[in-house]
């Protein structure tokens, strides 16, 4: 009878456990990881209540934690569609008009924000007057309320402040 050594005994252990990690082939476990998707967020700013035709609006929008804008990098503009005319700012005759967004990122616990200047020499009226594009980290989910709008400042044709308009926004995620 022939006698097996210690190495051998110790080989063929080694091979069994290796053997029996491999997991058969049944998947098991936890299946695969599924990666969540990043969202977007459309903002729709629009004024209310009355006063003279506006030529001009700037305002600020601040930004929740998780959501942020395209921008290049120098000057920090806004990617071109982040920020559209829309509703009663856009369309009519071909004229000088424009919005333009600036996008300054969050920072040491300061939100993000984005100034928009809107333009529109022939003028428009109070409603809906641009859109803004915004993208949401994955696992963030904002409501309208998350967003506010600061430093608002519509004007006329003379450059003047247009009393008796208020800002508002709604949202639209998808």
């Amino acid at each position: 009878m022939k006698k097996i050594s210690l190495s051998s005994w110790l080989i063929f252990a080694l091979l069994l456990t290796t053997l029996s990690a491999c997991g058969g082939g049944g998947g098991g476990g936890g299946g695969t990881a599924q990666t969540q998707q990043s969202a977007t967020a459309i903002l729709t700013l629009a004024t209310s209540g009355t006063g003279t035709t506006i030529n001009g609006i700037d305002v600020t929008v601040l930004l929740p934690a998780g959501v942020t804008v395209k921008s290049v990098t120098a000057p920090p503009q806004t990617d071109i569609g982040v920020v559209r005319l829309s509703g009663v700012a856009a369309g009519g005759p071909i004229t000088p008009q424009y919005a333009i967004g600036v996008y300054t990122p969050a920072s040491g616990g300061i939100p993000g924000k984005v100034k928009i200047a809107v333009v529109n020499v022939n003028g428009f009226s109070a409603g809906p007057f641009c859109t803004l594009t915004c993208n949401i980290a994955p696992g963030t989910t904002p409501v309208a309320g998350d967003f506010s709008l600061a430093n608002f400042n519509p004007v006329d044709a003379n450059g003047a402040q247009i009393i008796g308009l208020t800002p508002g926004l709604s949202l639209s995620i998808q």
